[in-house]
């Protein structure tokens, strides 16, 4: 499963689906578990969510961590009610 693009990268403005995508996501995750590996880098044309900006629509616990990234647990029992 991809995280949706908060920025649309063909128009360069701002993906008016972002939201419905990222519930929809959530709830997909909702029926079972996930595993999110987040890159601290970033690609300059391609605009994904911020951690923070996830973390509105998923519970994420840190189950490790290294100097280019993280990887989160997101499971049904810590996800917030949407």
């Amino acid at each position: 499963m991809s995280i949706p693009e908060k920025i649309n990268n063909t128009t360069q403005r701002f993906n008016e689906r972002y939201d419905s995508l990222m519930q929809c996501m959530a709830s997909d995750i909702k029926d079972s578990s996930a595993m999110l590996a987040y890159f601290n880098w970033r690609s300059d044309w391609l605009v994904y969510p911020r951690l923070d900006e996830i973390q509105k629509f998923v519970s994420l616990q840190c189950t490790d961590s290294a100097e280019d990234g993280a990887l989160y647990q997101a499971s049904p029992d810590t996800m917030k009610d949407r």
